[in-house]
């Protein structure tokens, strides 16, 4: 169960960490 766990925490992390970079860059 963790490990599922983790590996959907994980895709999440990529998409929110994908999300954040192209707001940083609106802001530029």
């Amino acid at each position: 169960m963790q490990k599922v766990h983790v590996k959907i925490s994980g895709q999440v992390q990529g998409v929110g960490y994908r999300y954040w970079v192209k707001q940083q860059f609106k802001e530029l």
